[in-house]
């Protein structure tokens, strides 16, 4: 605030004056208020405010009184009925327009056609427009590609850096896997799965569906440790593959172990896997094994029957066959979601019409082709729908429906054509969306319908020697499953009724391709072993029928003649000793070694590699039980096993 004293006769000076001269003094305020007060409190203020505010009751009521009483005589419900009855004029056109409604016209009979064609016009276009309403959909989400860890630390590397994972993880494109001191699974959508033991490294490439035969790269690649590998895949189209850095394996429907180190060892489970090796393909059956090392031919070996009992082969089997389970109810339920209306419902007349009129309503052969293959994978998927609530028979025409529609698109059209390829497509998508199902799942009457057709569709790479071989596979497989659930009976009634097959595959006249037969004798010896194991823990198998299956055990392998390489002996012994390593507990290495100590029995350089084996391994831990072992041989062969230089062995 300017507190400066104002210029005389400025107009600012007038100003504070006047303010000065019209402000009452303090004094003055107070008698101006207490006069206030007092009137006020005054009784005659009070009696004039009273008669200002009370209302003339006689010209209210004289107001309310003209609201509520009618103007004329006449009641309202009759001036009502005056307002809404019409006039005599307006009564006769009404009364002429119902007598014309009500009297047939007749209709030239081209009119009426020229009507309905436009009405079934409105109809197929309403239809076309929202095909949605009637028609299933064609496609649903896949099974994701999942790695999850299962015992202590796994790490994936992301952005340079190792990233622990500990819990369930989904990507979509190429990772690198390291285990460290702990185990994880590896679910490659449907296609199959892959178990890392400990200390083990992958590196993932190839994330489709689907293995895709244009990429170059494998699905996996082995850099070092120990896997198990599953693979769900059909064997005429690209199985899952595997790098390793002795060559590459291709898995359809197989089990494997694999140990990599200086050396790599193969060793087929379950069905069989192909090889290639410096050059050379190769196909190793169930109960098979090869060892693996740069510039040496790979050479096939028996598995020995007792290393089925190893913790890590038998844990691993038992997995197999419920991720097998899982993913085959996966998949027939995946099918029945894509159902829609089913044939029990009262629409379902309409759903099929507006099908024909889909397809009748695409123009251009590929795009009618296309449609035609929809409706009739339709048909499968309302066939696993009514499969899953228990309708097997109502089932069956749809089935043949499926069968009848892709042989007569397969009718009249040469193999390179467009419409064959589009057929082969189909086909081997469908196989490969079922094709973990077993005579003992619900879809398996889907499986078998499709390789049927499948064989009888040209130029599918499908031939009905190799359907009756899945189908023998596949049952030998069913029982497996019935045998680890402790269910004899079912697997003797079974064994029972493949007899004839099975006394059919030495004969020269079997229908069943070379390769099939050596599958599914290789899947029987499997099977035997299994049965056997059961017996020896638990018991309760009938003895004629374990006699009847111990004939089908596999034979004692035989060892090579030939003395290995020094290289050779070093590159055995490396592999033992990272088997041997993959476990963290003393228990558990003590275990394995016992385990490779049984697999060299009747080995010719048996000593040399014990040798070799005791100056690798710790001198103050497991070599000491190579040297019990080492002396147990000796006594064995009853004679010494000289040492080719001085040790203390």
């Amino acid at each position: 605030m300017n507190d400066r004293a104002p210029v005389p006769g400025s107009p600012e000076e007038a100003l504070k004056r006047l303010r000065l001269a019209v402000s009452p003094a303090d004094a003055a305020k107070e008698r101006i208020k207490m006069k206030m007060h007092a009137r006020l409190r005054s009784p005659e203020l009070m009696r004039d405010l009273a008669r200002s505010i009370q209302p003339d009751s006689q010209s209210i009521w004289a107001r309310v009184v003209e609201r509520i009483e009618p103007v004329s005589a006449v009641p309202l419900f009759e001036r009502l009925k005056t307002f809404l009855q019409p006039d005599a004029e307006t009564q006769q056109i009404l009364f002429g327009r119902v007598q014309a409604q009500l009297v047939p016209v007749y209709v030239p009979i081209v009119h009426r056609s020229i009507k309905w064609t436009a009405a079934l016009a409105l109809v197929l276009l309403t239809v076309r427009l929202s095909p949605l309403l009637f028609i299933a959909p064609h496609s649903a989400a896949q099974s994701p590609l999942m790695l999850l860890p299962t015992r202590g630390q796994v790490s994936v590397l992301m952005g340079g850096l190792w990233q622990p994972v500990t819990k369930e993880l989904s990507f979509t494109r190429s990772i690198l896997i390291r285990t460290d001191d702990g185990e994880a699974t590896l679910v490659l959508h449907d296609d199959g799965v892959i178990r890392l033991g400990p200390n083990t490294t992958v590196a993932l490439h190839d994330t489709a569906d689907r293995p895709d035969p244009a990429l170059h790269d494998p699905t996996v690649t082995l850099h070092s440790g120990n896997i198990w590998m599953q693979g769900l895949v059909p064997a005429h189209i690209p199985g899952v593959t595997l790098a390793t850095s002795q060559g590459r394996v291709e898995v359809h429907e197989g089990s494997l172990s694999v140990v990599a180190g200086d050396t790599v060892e193969l060793r087929v489970w379950d069905r069989k896997i192909n090889l290639t090796h410096e050059g050379k393909e190769l196909t190793l059956h169930a109960g098979e094994r090869s060892e693996l090392a740069t510039d040496t031919d790979a050479s096939i070996k028996k598995i020995a029957s007792r290393l089925y009992d190893e913790p890590w082969v038998a844990e691993n089997l038992r997995r197999d066959a419920v991720h097998r389970r899982e993913i085959a109810q996966v998949q027939h339920e995946r099918r029945a979601s894509l159902a829609g209306i089913l044939p029990s419902s009262s629409l379902y007349s309409m759903k099929r019409m507006a099908e024909t009129v889909d397809v009748l309503m695409t123009f251009g052969e590929e795009a009618r082709t296309q449609k035609k293959l929809a409706n009739a994978n339709t048909r499968l998927n309302e066939a696993a729908a009514l499969l899953a609530e228990g309708d097997e028979e109502a089932s069956q025409p749809l089935v043949a429906e499926y069968q009848q529609t892709l042989l007569q698109l397969a009718t009249g059209f040469g193999d390179g054509s467009l419409v064959q390829f589009m057929l082969k497509q189909e086909l081997a998508a469908a196989t490969a969306d079922i094709a973990a199902a077993l005579p003992n799942d619900q879809s398996y009457a889907l499986k078998k319908a499709v390789l049927e057709t499948s064989a009888a569709v040209p130029g599918t790479m499908v031939d009905i020697s190799d359907v009756q071989g899945v189908l023998l596979v596949d049952t030998l497989s069913s029982l497996m499953r019935s045998v680890e659930e402790g269910d004899g009976v079912a697997a003797k009634q079974t064994f029972a009724e493949l007899a004839p097959y099975l006394n059919s595959l030495d004969q020269e006249d079997s229908l069943l391709s070379k390769e099939m037969q050596a599958e599914a004798k290789a899947s029987l010896g499997t099977f035997a072993v299994a049965l056997k194991a059961y017996q020896d823990e638990v018991g309760g198998i009938d003895e004629e029928f374990l006699t009847e299956v111990n004939t089908y055990l596999p034979a004692v392998p035989t060892m090579a003649a030939l003395s290995l390489t020094d290289g050779q002996i070093k590159s055995l012994v490396s592999s033992i000793y990272v088997r041997i390593f993959i476990y963290k507990q003393p228990r558990s290495r003590w275990n394995q070694l016992v385990a490779e100590f049984r697999a060299l029995d009747g080995h010719p350089d048996q000593g040399k590699i014990l040798r070799r084996l005791y100056r690798e391994l710790p001198e103050n831990g497991l070599a000491r039980y190579v040297k019990t072992e080492f002396e147990r041989v000796k006594e064995a062969n009853g004679q010494p096993v000289q040492p080719q230089e001085e040790t203390s062995l």
